[in-house]
């Protein structure tokens, strides 16, 4: 019987090619532009020792959700949001009033988070959702006159849990 080659070219997912929708009070995605990094989801399943005479065997335990880390762009241009004012919005006007010392309700600051995976041609295809984010921590970085390093600012993002959609 003769070789025959199954070979298929396939396309591959790019880190680089994606897209993230952070649904806030404006409802528009974050240009894709300020995205520095983002993590994709996790999740932890704590492994649980039964104790047995001669044994021990491990069973799932509470599934965990982890962190993720975010890095926003901030341009200085006013065409767009920046990192910043998209940070800052999302902080002050959704989580906590500063100025009044105020705090939010769940329903106000907990979000839903898309993060598309782009193709070269720019449309979209599969995608997670990331249900009940938040903000756990934002890091507005930090200013050097002997640099001349981008300015970015560095979050981290928690939330209930995530879904894979495939494209």
């Amino acid at each position: 019987m003769p070789y025959q080659n199954n070979f298929q070219f396939v396309d591959m997912k790019q880190q680089n090619r994606f897209i993230m929708n952070i649904q806030t009070y404006y409802e528009q995605n974050v240009d894709s532009y300020l995205i520095k990094t983002t993590d994709l989801p996790s999740v932890e399943n704590n492994p649980v020792v039964v104790d047995t005479i001669n044994a021990e065997y491990k069973i799932k335990g509470k599934s965990r959700w982890q962190d993720i880390s975010v890095t926003f762009y901030d341009p200085l241009e006013t065409l767009t949001l920046s990192g910043a004012q998209v940070a800052h919005d999302w902080m002050y006007l959704e989580h906590h009033d500063s100025v009044n010392n105020v705090d939010q309700y769940m329903s106000t600051y907990k979000k839903k988070i898309t993060l598309y995976y782009v193709d070269p041609t720019g449309a979209t295809g599969a995608f997670w959702e990331l249900n009940g984010a938040f903000f756990a921590n934002i890091n507005w970085g930090s200013l050097d006159v002997s640099s001349d390093d981008l300015v970015a600012i560095d979050a981290t993002i928690s939330y209930d849990w995530a879904e894979y959609f495939p494209g």
